[in-house]
Order: C-alpha cells, then structure tokens, then sequence
C-alpha cells in the first residue's frame, strides 16, 4: 500500500495569511512588532502591541527641538533667580511666581505634546488635528504663549533686582547729648544694591515697664547729618515711618534722635529697622 506523498508546503497557508494580513496594513494576530514610517515628510517610529493600541513616538526632528526651547528657558529663568536671588519681602516676587510656575507647568506638557503623537488602536481614523509629525497650530501658539510667561517671569525678576526693596541693617549707638539721644548709623550699600531711598521704621518704649507710661507723651526729631539726604530733620510720634530721599549718597548715613518727653520720663528704642528701594 503506497503512502500519500509528502506536503511539500507544510506553511503555504500561514504564509498566506501573513501575506493578507500585511496588504492589509497591519501584522498577524498576536504579532509583537514595530517599524518605522513617513508622514508628511518626517520620520514616525510605530510600535504595535498585539491588537490593542499603537503607540506612535516622533522621532527627533525640527519639532522635537522647537518643543523643548520653552522647557530649556523656563529652567534658565528660574536657574539665573536661584543663583543671584535678590532677597527682600516676598509679596515683591508675586509676578515672579506667577509667571514661572504658569510657563513651567505649560513648558512641560509642551514638550511632551510636541514630541510625541496621539494614542489609538490599529484601524482607528486619524486624528483630524494634525498628520503624524506636524503639530496642530494651537500647539505653536502654545510654544509662543509659554516662552512668553517665561520672559516675563524674566522681566520681574529683573526689576525686583533692579528697584526692590533691600533689608538694611542699621546700628544703635548712644547719642553724644546724653541721654535720650541716639545715633542710628546707616552702612553703606552693597555692590548693585544700592537705592535712591531709604524707609526707617523707629519704636520708642517705656525704659520701665513697671511705671507708668508716658510713651504717648513722647515726641522724637531726627536729624540726618550726611549730606546730600531729604527731608534733613523731622519731628516723629513715638511709633513712625519716615522715608528719606538719599539722592546720590549710597556710602551710608548718620541719624540723630532726640527724646522729648515729660519730666522724669524714660524711655528706650524698641525697634530700628530699614529698607532701600527704588521710586
């Protein structure tokens, strides 16, 4: 009895339909696999999983390089401001913060939208936004809109350094007209820092506290003795702020204090404080 002969194309049917399956565009069921095409001009990476979901990936191009420019600039911004931070109250910084953390946070998601295409199954229809590799308009207006709050984050940066306010420390030493007379010496501006104004905060207080209080009865008059400052002498509550004009003085300054109370009456500086700034 003869045997029947030997299939000589024992795969001609799976051939076949991997054959279908590829004119049809996409792989075999149950195929694990990726390769590369062109749309419009640029190069798309595709990775197929099985029949779930095609993950497309751009591959780094003109668009890839324009998507990370606001990334790359809001870093430099907020690098320069930690690196030379001007210091001072903080409520100065508020456009500061509010247009860095905005061009960051938009910075960010640009660059992921620039570098990377949509998220759909095999078969599914193409976006309408956009072809593979050429952003949508609305993401150029968001590269621009971002690199925009990052130069303005920039901009207040800038003047805070330019005009903000700058804690001073100034000294309190005794007066040379006996007591209740002080000296409030102002040290010179640092490199850069220097202002063509100076604010000074003065509380006098009772020197006793277990006597009675005369505060309220007490005056004081300043008197600058550098040259150059306005206003030259003020009469002051004993709580006050006073803001002199400095001009072209930024080697510092001497103020004098004279008490004028009730008779018998002591009292002490509680607080000095200072800060430059700008008009």
């Amino acid at each position: 009895m003869s045997k029947p002969p030997p299939d000589d194309h024992p795969s001609a049917d799976r051939t076949g339909r991997s054959a279908a399956s590829e004119q049809a565009g996409r792989p075999p069921a149950g195929d694990h696999s990726s390769n590369s095409a062109t749309y419009g001009g640029q190069s798309v990476a595709t990775q197929r999983v099985g029949d779930h979901a095609t993950f497309i990936w751009r591959s780094f191009d003109l668009y890839s390089a324009v998507a990370l420019l606001p990334l790359l600039l809001a870093l430099g911004v907020a690098g320069s401001a930690v690196l030379s931070w001007p210091g001072g109250p903080q409520g100065q910084f508020l456009w500061f913060y509010l247009a860095i953390g905005a061009g960051f946070g938009l910075a960010v998601w640009c660059a992921v939208a620039g570098m990377t295409t949509t998220l759909r199954r095999p078969g599914d229809p193409a976006p309408a936004r956009a072809a593979p590799g050429r952003p949508a308009r609305a993401w150029w207006w968001l590269v621009v809109s971002t690199m925009v709050l990052s130069l303005l984050a920039l901009t207040a940066l800038t003047d805070v350094r330019r005009n903000g306010e700058i804690p001073v420390g100034i000294a309190v030493q005794d007066g040379d007209r006996g007591p209740g007379t002080w000296k409030l010496v102002v040290p010179p501006a640092a490199p850069g820092k220097a202002r063509n104004r100076l604010k000074l905060e003065l509380a006098l207080a009772d020197a006793d506290p277990r006597l009675p209080s005369c505060i309220h009865q007490t005056t004081a008059t300043l008197t600058v003795t550098t040259s150059g400052v306005t206003p030259s002498a003020r009469d002051v509550p004993a709580q006050s702020e006073v803001e002199f004009f400095l001009g072209g003085q930024h080697g510092g300054m001497t103020i004098q204090v004279a008490v004028q109370t009730s008779q018998g009456c002591q009292v002490r500086v509680a607080k000095v404080s200072g800060t430059l700034f700008n008009t």
